[in-house]
């Protein structure tokens, strides 16, 4: 449940590790913002000579896109979730 000090921006996936579509606005914009610059940077980086450019930009992106999810989600241990029952009892 999100605070009222630190509102979560994405919801933690119920079963395994991740997250699920975002919880907030500062979430969508964030997701949006990721694939505008995706989809800008391969118009950008069309040719095969921009290759690594284009590489090292998708990376940034994507590491900016996965620090931010796991500052502002409600996922706070670093493990799987499952609420089922234990195997083997």
């Amino acid at each position: 449940m999100p605070d009222e000090n630190r509102p979560y921006w994405f919801s933690a996936k119920t079963f395994g590790f991740g997250w699920v579509l975002p919880a907030a606005w500062q979430g969508w914009a964030v997701l949006l913002a990721y694939v505008v610059l995706f989809v800008a940077g391969r118009f950008m980086f069309s040719t095969a000579e921009y290759r690594w450019p284009y590489t090292i930009t998708i990376t940034v992106l994507l590491v900016a896109v996965i620090v931010s999810g796991s500052v502002k989600s409600d996922l706070n241990e670093c493990s799987a979730r499952w609420t089922g029952p234990v195997a083997g009892t």
